[in-house]
Parts: structure tokens; sequence; C-alpha cells
């Protein structure tokens, strides 16, 4: 839709107020053995979703099992990335993230994507994501339902679609 004099173009689920595209703001549900900072790491991260007119993300217990392991291996090896390659650590889950996430025993019907950030705390954590223009564009993949969040002096956030 065309709002205001501008010409702003709105997604579906806005509203034009005063030539400006307002999108309502969604609540979205934590479940309760969810951390606060994966609440609100979540919650920012969805808040980005809802203003493209995209649900928020779910945090799946499968999915933060997968990333809090991924965070440990970080932590506990010393090698960092997207891949983990010490197979004889006792923290290797898999070297691509589909293996960690099958390990985990997410069944998931599409990619996964996975988003990594150095100690700091979960807002600028997740503000970093907000900002990182390849980070900002893979949240915004529609298909994206579920997401998982994990620490160890290295956060980690898997997503990922439900079977």
């Amino acid at each position: 839709m065309n709002c205001g004099t501008c010409g702003n173009t709105c997604a579906s689920t806005a509203v034009c107020e005063s030539g400006s595209c307002i999108t309502p703001k969604q609540d979205c549900e934590a479940p309760e053995w969810a951390s606060d900072d994966a609440i609100l790491i979540a919650n920012m991260l969805s808040d980005v979703r809802n203003a493209e007119g995209l649900s928020c993300l779910q945090i799946n217990p499968f999915l933060t099992q997968a990333a809090q392991s991924h965070a440990d291996y970080f932590a506990n090896t010393g090698e960092l990335g997207h891949y983990e390659s010490w197979e004889s650590s006792p923290w290797f889950t898999g070297f691509y993230l589909w293996e960690r996430l099958q390990y985990a025993g997410y069944l998931y019907g599409g990619p996964g994507a996975e988003f990594l950030h150095a100690d700091s705390d979960a807002s600028t954590a997740a503000q970093a994501w907000i900002d990182n223009p390849v980070n900002n564009e893979i949240l915004l993949t529609s298909s994206f339902q579920d997401i998982g969040i994990g620490y160890a002096n290295y956060w980690v956030v898997n997503f990922g679609t439900p079977q």
C-alpha cells in the first residue's frame, strides 16, 4: 500500500499514520524455560521481522540445544566459525549446521542459518546482527519460524523451519 504524499510503500500488515508506515507490534510468546537473555534476543530479532510483516520467532528447545552446544564448542576449543572441525573434541556435535541440528533432535523442513557474535551482552549482540546487512537479510527469511540461542563466551543463534 502507498502511504502519504511521499509514496512510502508499506508491508501488507502495516497501517498508514500521518504519512508513515506503522506495523502493529506482535506479542511474541516465550517458553518458561527460556533465559531472560534468550527472550531479549528473540524479541529484538522478532521486532525487526514484525516491522516487515513477518512472524515472531519461537524459541525452540532443540535449536537452543544446538546453539548452546556450538557455543560450548567455541568456548572449549578456541576454534571459531560456522563449522566444527575438531571431531575428537568432546564438544563436537557436527561439522555442518544441519548435522548439529540433527544431533540436537531438530526436525527441519528447510535450511537453517546461524549467527555468531563475540563476547558481549545479549542486547549488543542482537543489535550487531540487526545492523549487519547480510545477517539482516537472513533474519528476514520468511520461512524461518524457530530460533535457538546459546552462550558460552560467544553468542550463537540458530534459525529453522520446522517440518
